[in-house]
C-alpha cells in the first residue's frame, strides 16, 4: 500500500511548486531583441514639466504591432541613461498595458489626445499629449510615452509620482527622419490592487504547501 511520510511532505511540496513557477517562467521565452541606435534624449517627452527618467530608442518598430507581450519579455540594449545596459522588458518592467494611443494620419483618438507641432520640432513649437481620462494612470506605478515615426519608435520612461498625464513632446533629436510623428501611445505596468503591489502568480501557492507541509509535521509529533 503506498504511503507518504509526512516529514519530507514539505520539500516535496516546494520542490513541486517551484517546479510549476519554474516551467510557467520558462514558457514564456525572450522572442525578439531590439537594439537603440542611441539617439533619444529624455528632454524628447516632458510630462507634468519634468523631462522624462528615462528613454530608449530610436529602433525599427511600431509599438501598436509590437504589442504588450514583447515588451514584457523581449530584450532590450541600449538605454539614455546606460548605453549598454540590456534588460529584460522595456526599461526592465515586465508589466505593460496599452492605456491610450492617438493615429495623426488618419486621425483617430483613442484616448489621447495631441498635437503634432512644427516640422521638424525645433523646441520652439512643441508637440503635445494628454490622456483624455486623467485618472487613467492611477492605479499605476509607471508609464511610457512613445513616439512613432516613419519605421522608428522611441519610448519614454516616467516613474515619478504622481505619473504625468499631458506634456510636451519633441523629435528634433532623432538622427532617424526627424519631424512629426504618425502616431504616440501611452503604456503603463505595475498596477496596484487597493493600494498593494500583486505578488507574483505562484506565491500563493508556494506558501500553502510550506503551510501544508508544517501542519503535518506539527500532527505527526502531536501523536507521538
Amino acid at each position: 500500500m503506498f504511503s507518504l511520510n509526512f516529514k519530507n511532505a514539505m520539500p516535496i511540496a516546494i520542490m513541486a511548486v517551484a517546479g510549476l513557477i519554474s516551467f510557467s517562467t520558462h514558457a514564456e521565452a525572450v522572442t525578439a531583441t531590439y537594439t537603440s541606435n542611441l539617439s533619444c534624449n529624455v528632454v524628447d517627452v516632458t510630462g507634468g514639466g519634468s523631462n522624462s527618467s528615462d528613454c530608449f530608442g530610436t529602433v525599427s518598430g511600431n509599438p501598436s504591432q509590437i504589442g504588450a507581450s514583447a515588451f514584457e519579455t523581449a530584450t532590450f540594449v541600449g538605454y539614455f541613461s546606460d548605453n549598454s545596459l540590456s534588460t529584460t522588458g522595456l526599461f526592465g518592467k515586465t508589466d505593460w498595458n496599452l492605456i491610450a494611443k492617438r493615429d495623426f494620419d488618419p486621425v483617430q483618438v483613442d484616448g489621447l489626445n495631441g498635437t503634432e507641432g512644427t516640422t521638424p520640432t525645433t523646441g520652439s513649437d512643441p508637440g503635445t499629449w494628454s490622456l483624455i481620462d486623467t485618472t487613467a494612470l492611477n492605479a499605476y506605478g509607471y508609464s511610457a510615452v512613445m513616439l512613432k515615426q516613419g519605421s522608428f519608435f522611441a519610448a519614454y520612461l516616467f516613474d515619478g509620482s504622481p505619473l504625468p498625464t499631458s506634456g510636451e513632446w519633441y523629435t528634433a533629436w532623432w538622427t532617424n527622419n526627424p519631424g512629426d510623428v504618425s502616431n504616440i501611445s501611452v503604456w503603463a505596468g505595475g498596477k496596484s490592487v487597493n493600494g498593494q503591489i500583486p505578488v507574483p502568480a505562484g506565491l500563493p501557492l508556494l506558501l500553502t504547501a510550506m503551510g501544508l507541509g508544517g501542519f503535518m509535521n506539527w500532527r505527526k509529533r502531536k501523536t507521538v
